[in-house]
Parts: structure tokens; C-alpha cells; sequence
């Protein structure tokens, strides 16, 4: 689920830890995610988007079909070395709570 203000996000989590649910965040360098299991034990996912979320998504749109081509021919290098990474207030969570949390364990 979108999250337009990053504010929310972080009041979110706050709200999270308050009541005690087991949560983690992941800062990927051009979103935030913040899981989180709900009461059915589905995992649900809250995104920040940067700033400049549509360049980002246009830029990715327009390089795909070239993206792909190098995937099928088993080129695996990164694609987003020139991208900006965004620093966002909540930082990424240690391993172990993001596979106990993803895992549902």
C-alpha cells in the first residue's frame, strides 16, 4: 500500500511498535518498505516513494525491453549503479527481524 507522506510512514511504525507488532523496514535506495503481518498472518507492505518517484519509474520504463535482452543473455549487473540513492529517516532493519518478519516465523 502507498504511503504518500514518509511522516505517516514513520508514524505508522511508531503505532507498530507500540502495540507491540513485529515490523521491519527496508530501505531499497528508491523506496522505504515497512512489512508488517496482519492479523490472518498476511504479509502487508506500506511504500514511501522518493521525491522523484515518476522520473525513476519513467527511466526504468524506457531502458525494460534493453534491461531484459541483457537478462536473457545472463548479463546480472546491476542496473541502478547511477541512480541517486535516497536516504530516508527509518533505517533498514537488521537481517534476522526482515526473515522472521517476511518468513512469518
Amino acid at each position: 500500500m502507498s504511503v504518500p507522506d514518509f511522516d505517516d510512514l514513520a508514524e505508522l511504525k511508531a503505532k507498530l511498535d507500540e502495540h507491540g507488532y513485529q515490523n521491519c523496514g527496508i530501505n531499497h535506495g528508491f523506496c522505504y518498505s515497512l512489512y508488517v503481518r496482519d492479523p490472518n498472518g498476511m504479509l502487508v507492505e506500506f511504500v514511501g516513494d522518493a521525491v522523484n518517484e515518476l522520473e525513476i519509474n519513467e527511466a526504468a520504463a524506457a531502458s525494460a525491453h534493453q534491461e531484459l535482452t541483457k537478462w536473457n543473455s545472463k548479463d546480472y549487473s546491476p542496473n541502478n549503479l547511477a541512480r541517486e540513492t535516497i536516504s530516508y529517516p527509518l533505517a533498514t532493519s537488521p537481517v534476522e527481524i526482515i526473515s522472521k518478519v517476511t518468513r512469518g516465523h
